[in-house]
């Protein structure tokens, strides 16, 4: 098994009234452009604005990506912190062109917060989750604005999903400098079992991919996305896969429906975007 290093916040919970939310006068999900990674091409500059590039110091190569999800929080792949170190890590917003930062902002780590079920030495890989809290506030402008997440009532199948990150074109391909999206397809619960032969896969993950699109190395921690009434967002995190866009492996993401709680009672001091649904949403 090889792990894939690739590619205002809005979900509700059922004991948690909305009015608890501190919320801030912003829009979440909104791209700038409506507009593909392996098989994928390079996404309008700054389109998806809560994307997250974690980096070292050098800021040349990112090694994860990661989520804006309100003014103070992206959330990302637990796996990412088995080798990154938050004293080295950097996270860039508003980033494309990995040579031309001149629109990136760069943010050091106050705290990682690792999903406390998750085991790094563990073969399932469950609960792949974690949340960055950055040192300082991040102001949204035209260029950097946070996704929405779903309700816990959200659909469990999807007919259009999204993976973006600067991760590599294939299994033995460089990473982009650019940031690239690819449109990938969902694959049954069952299929997904049966291909991937463990018993690791649950309801609490979303298989997606193929031969021909897929996430790979440097895409961890990204974005799975998918358009609701004109508003994106965030159902996936990228967890794991074998190889890149084989037509036997799905690539693995994190359902983030089932982490609503834990999102929530780990952010709650950040400010939410007043487009919040409420429970009935």
């Amino acid at each position: 098994m090889k792990q894939k290093i690739f590619f205002c916040l809005i979900f509700s919970i059922s004991i948690v009234s909305s009015s608890i939310y501190t919320k801030l006068p912003c829009n979440c999900g909104l791209e700038r452009v409506r507009s593909k990674i392996v098989g994928g091409e390079e996404v309008l500059p700054n389109n998806h604005r809560w994307i997250a590039a974690l980096t070292d110091r050098s800021l040349k190569r990112v090694f994860c990506g990661g989520t804006l999800i309100n003014n103070r929080y992206v959330i990302t792949a637990a796996h990412c912190f088995n080798s990154l170190r938050k004293s080295t890590t950097r996270v860039m917003l508003g980033a494309h062109d990995l040579g031309k930062l001149r629109n990136a902002t760069v943010y050091y780590l106050e705290k990682v917060i690792i999903h406390k079920k998750y085991e790094p030495d563990s073969i399932d890989q469950k609960w792949d989750l974690a949340l960055i809290k950055l040192d300082r506030d991040v102001t949204f402008t035209d260029l950097v604005q946070p996704i929405c997440l779903p309700p816990r009532n959200f659909t469990k199948t999807f007919d259009n999903l999204m993976v973006t990150g600067w991760g590599a074109l294939g299994e033995v391909r460089d990473q982009p400098a650019k940031l690239m999206e690819v449109s990938v397809g969902q694959r049954p619960m069952d299929e997904c079992k049966r291909l991937l032969t463990t018993t690791r896969i649950t309801d609490d993950h979303i298989c997606a991919g193929n031969s021909t699109q897929d996430s790979c190395r440097g895409d961890s921690g990204g974005p799975l996305t998918t358009v609701n009434q004109g508003r994106v967002f965030l159902v996936g995190v990228v967890s794991w896969g074998m190889e890149c866009a084989h037509k036997m492996y799905p690539g693995v993401y994190s359902r983030i429906t089932s982490y609503g709680l834990w999102i929530w009672q780990n952010s709650k001091d950040a400010l939410y975007c007043d487009n919040m649904p409420t429970q009935s949403s």
